[in-house]
């Protein structure tokens, strides 16, 4: 056994392993230059056509990332949805990722494959410059080369890369890893050009992508304990980077970059302290046992939530039985907790989603093989009775979900983004067009996702000619009893939980968006609200410029994979409708036999 070991931390130590690293990422990645346009890729191409029916007015080629700029006619011109807030504002300023994606407009419009290929590449520096990094910070031995192996086969890269859309974060990701490597060779080397690459990739790295600011979490550990000398002496090299992060706030704010008022989606730790602190303590946890657990966040979270919930606290029971004697003893070990704990805290403003763990998967892999290292060399740890079986499940999870199932689980999430688009298609598909001069407008009943769903709809049919939004009147897997008072107006109850649906992780701590009595008037139709649950409407009035049987009004519902008409009630009478359930199963057989 110990011969096959020592075989296993030669090859781990050679020297091209983190070139080793990079193929292996590739190859797992690969499969996603057939996932062609996803989601909110199809927003860019309308950006890109100049298509300002579905497109906030600020975005632009080299201004990609405004999709609801915060004014509430240009928000209810394009969303006909009483669930979008009228000043919504989903706006980030990624000009270096915005450049990346004009590059491929340019050279081959119409490739997808072409503008994955791109992504490819900046996975692979991101993979080659990490495990440049576990060298410089381990040395050139077994465990640099099993955390660059941890880190190549991690599934999360198949999530990022296999969306064109979120090659912002690999970009942030690679300027970021030059940044630690540049810090790294000023701080212990004496590199002075690491003074000054260093800060300049930082500031690309937060141009790329928000997420961006995580590069501080490792940075802020570098100082604390990979560094000699005094403190003082120690974060005086901190200092350019404090700056720079402190500029780059004010004109973000100042310039009015940001999100608000999207349900939790989206958190300002400066404007909603109590709605982040709350986040944190919901987020984090989950965050944690998804980037070094065994269940993934998604789909898990809209399945079965209470036993993630419960699940994450029972793995972060068992990583600190185990890590917590080892950070006394070694540097290292400290260094990269600290570094991904840290990581964790800015995206737990964001909705939870495994795509936001790329930074702290640099973390995780340096922590997981620094641990398998520590348990393997037990002289001198603590060799009690819980402490030994804790590490033995702890290495042995590691080993199974990280090495021989990762690869699998990435091969899945590589199409994750392309499997959503054919879902979406494929719903589109059973709505009429409705072209420009035509006065009908199409009205969904129920969806079975709240919100996201039905916009994804829209950006699919005006690719293809749609000329008006679809309206969306409730979200969810939930039944749902719908009431005609009169020729123009329906109210619609649900009969458990709200209209649109928002798992409690999505939304923590938010103030009530309504209250009943509220009114939102859209394009010939008002929403009132009747009742809440949980902050959110469980019962509501639709009443409309026309009677509901009025030719300019094409009624639809949910059923498993697609759309059929709906007909209204009469006045007087209720109608029940089953929960608008995603047969997820019909779905992915039908995707496979297309693929």
């Amino acid at each position: 056994m110990h011969k096959y070991l020592d075989k296993i931390r030669i090859c781990l130590g050679h020297p091209m392993m983190p070139a080793f690293a990079v193929l292996l990422a590739l190859v797992l990645t690969l499969p996603i230059l057939k996932n062609g346009f996803c989601l909110d890729d199809n927003y860019h191409r309308l950006v890109f056509k100049g298509d300002k029916r579905f497109v906030a007015a600020e975005a632009s080629p080299l201004n990609l990332f405004c999709f609801e700029n915060g004014t509430p006619q240009d928000s209810r011109k394009r969303n006909n949805s009483w669930v979008i807030s009228e000043k919504v504002k989903v706006y980030f300023f990624r000009p270096i990722s915005s450049l990346s994606h004009w590059l491929d407009y340019m050279l081959w419009p119409n490739n997808p494959a072409l503008m994955h290929g791109q992504s490819l590449l900046w996975l692979a520096a991101l993979v080659l410059c990490t495990g440049l990094f576990y060298r410089l910070v381990t040395g050139a031995g077994w465990v640099a080369g099993a955390a660059a192996v941890f880190f190549s086969v991690d599934y999360i890269h198949g999530v990022v890369t296999g969306w064109l859309s979120n090659r912002n974060a690999l970009l942030a990701g690679v300027f970021c890893m030059l940044c630690l490597i540049c810090h790294n060779r000023w701080r212990l080397a004496g590199w002075r050009a690491g003074a000054y690459l260093g800060p300049l990739s930082f500031v690309l790295s937060l141009l790329s992508a928000e997420a961006g600011i995580a590069t501080c979490a490792y940075l802020f550990a570098h100082a604390l304990f990979l560094e000699q000398g005094s403190l003082r002496s120690r974060f005086t090299g901190l200092v350019p980077y404090g700056i720079i992060l402190v500029v780059w706030r004010i004109f973000y704010t100042v310039m009015g970059f940001g999100a608000e008022n999207i349900f939790g989606f989206y958190i300002d730790p400066l404007k909603e302290p109590l709605a982040y602190l709350s986040a944190i303590a919901l987020r984090a946890p989950l965050y944690l046992m998804g980037q070094m657990g065994t269940l993934p966040i998604t789909p898990t979270m809209y399945i079965i939530p209470s036993v993630l919930q419960k699940a994450s606290f029972v793995f972060i029971a068992l990583l600190g039985i185990v890590a917590v004697p080892l950070l006394r003893r070694q540097r290292t070990v400290r260094f990269w907790s600290t570094g991904l704990l840290l990581c964790l805290l800015p995206i737990c403003a964001v909705n939870a989603d495994e795509r936001n763990l790329l930074f702290a998967g640099i973390g995780a892999a340096g922590l997981m093989a620094h641990l398998l290292a520590c348990i393997q060399q037990t002289n001198g740890f603590p060799l009690v009775r819980v402490w030994r079986w804790a590490a033995l499940v702890l290495a042995g999870q590691f080993i199974l979900i990280h090495v021989v199932c990762s690869p699998a689980l990435y091969m899945i999430k590589n199409s994750s983004f392309a499997f959503s688009q054919y879902a979406v298609d494929k719903a589109a598909g059973t709505l009429p067009v409705v072209p420009a001069g035509d006065t009908r407008k199409i009205i969904i009943v129920n969806n079975p996702l709240p919100m996201l769903f039905v916009i994804s709809v829209n950006l699919t049919n005006a690719l293809h000619h749609q000329a008006k939004p679809v309206y969306d009147l409730t979200g969810g897997s939930v039944p749902l009893v719908i009431n005609r008072l009169d020729p123009q107006t329906l109210t619609i109850r649900a009969e458990r939980g709200a209209l649109f649906e928002f798992p409690k992780i999505m939304m923590p701590g938010t103030k009530n968006m309504m209250k009943p009595g509220d009114r939102i008037d859209l394009d010939s139709m008002s929403m009132q609200a009747l009742d809440l649950f949980d902050g959110q409407p469980s019962a509501a009035s639709f009443r409309f410029s026309v009677p509901l049987e009025d030719e300019s009004l094409l009624w639809f519902c949910w059923d498993e994979t697609g759309y059929v008409r709906f007909t209204p009630p009469a006045v007087g009478e209720t109608v029940t409708l089953k929960p608008a359930v995603w047969n997820f199963k019909k779905t992915r057989e039908s995707y496979r036999k297309q693929s």
